[in-house]
């Protein structure tokens, strides 16, 4: 990299930025007290991106199992649409002891592969009709783990996978005939982010998705500010962007995607000493202890995470490498996925429908 080691990387505040993710972010970066970042580790962790030749691209269903990439390939476009929108309706909060597995031909899996995997077992799950006659017996047996174990949240995935069913076909018909939407809009700030004209913006398709179906609008407030994460309808209209990217006709914007904060890239970002959190919140999460939803330590975590991945696409453009934050995030993701459980840092746990 050419950038001098530990040169601190100014990204704009929100009234300098029409940005409606990472500004609020920065702005609450800039006044973290639990949480810091580390400049100089920012450095190191770019120049392993740039020799990372391994993986590429945004897509991390890479990682997918054999039989759920088989099975997406399968698919048609409407029915490629219900599965990601599925998925991502009830997509979060997997950890837990003991853990939520599923096992194929043999392999157990864990996370959203575990997931991928009961979904992708039946298209039946693709209907509206089916989600909302799912009852908690059959749901129950879908996402049956091994030796008995339930999938966490069960009861607020089922619920939202309910609510999803009367949406579910208006807004498949919505990207099927990809209606123009130009702007991400929030019901304080209006209109904040267009796109080309009479193109789908990426983004806006995320505020969309956020306002529109049920579960997917993450947002906090942090000393009065509001802050949308937004992870799962970033992710989600990322996913959809597949679809039509496969049709060379993708959505625009997509550069304005933000990090998609969780809770295993800030487990990364710790493990490589970029994130540094205070004693108390070190402690906390190394005893694997809860933090609450919606407090100060969770915001500043997952505000810093979008920044870090801001950062680190800044210092990979100095290198004259042009990656966007949802393929950095990518690559972060499957080196989050590869860390030695035995020896890493915990995760912080967080349980929540959000991430």
């Amino acid at each position: 990299m050419d950038a001098a080691p530990g040169k601190e990387i100014t990204l704009p505040r929100s009234d300098d930025s029409v940005h409606p993710i990472t500004g609020p972010a920065q702005d609450v970066a800039n006044e973290s007290e639990r949480v810091r970042i580390a400049p100089r580790a920012i450095v190191y962790m770019a120049a392993e991106i740039a020799a990372d030749t391994e993986e590429s691209g945004a897509d991390w269903l890479q990682a997918a199992p054999p039989t759920v990439k088989t099975y997406l390939s399968s698919l048609s476009r409407s029915e490629r649409i219900a599965f990601f929108t599925i998925f991502h309706s009830a997509g979060f909060s997997y950890w837990g002891e003991p853990r939520w597995q599923v096992e194929q031909d043999g392999t157990r899996y864990d996370g959203a592969m575990a997931w991928l995997i009961c979904l992708s077992k039946d298209k039946a799950w693709l209907s509206s009709s089916f989600l909302k006659n799912l009852s908690e017996e059959k749901w129950q047996s879908l996402v049956q783990g091994c030796e008995g174990v339930t999938i966490p949240l069960s009861a607020q995935r089922l619920l939202l996978l309910q609510q999803l069913a009367p949406k579910l076909d208006q807004f498949k018909a919505l990207i099927e005939n990809k209606a123009t939407i130009t702007s991400a809009k929030d019901s304080d700030t209006g209109a904040v982010n267009s796109g080309a004209s009479g193109a789908t913006s990426a983004l806006g398709l995320a505020f969309h998705i956020a306002a529109n179906l049920p579960g997917f609008n993450d947002c906090s407030h942090y000393r009065g500010l509001k802050l949308p994460f937004l992870k799962r309808a970033q992710l989600l209209a990322s996913d959809l962007n597949e679809v039509f990217a496969a049709e060379n006709n993708p959505l625009v914007d997509l550069d304005q995607l933000t990090a998609f904060a969780d809770y295993k890239i800030p487990q990364l970002l710790r493990e490589k000493e970029i994130l540094v959190y205070d004693e108390e919140l070190a402690r906390t999460i190394d005893n694997k202890e809860e933090i609450a939803p919606g407090s100060q330590a969770e915001i500043e975590i997952r505000a810093n995470t979008i920044i870090v991945v801001e950062k680190l696409r800044l210092e990979l453009l100095r290198a004259r490498l042009e990656y966007d934050a949802r393929t950095i995030d990518a690559k972060l993701w499957r080196a989050a996925q590869k860390l030695d459980k035995a020896m890493a840092k915990p995760y912080h746990r967080c349980r929540t429908i959000n991430y």
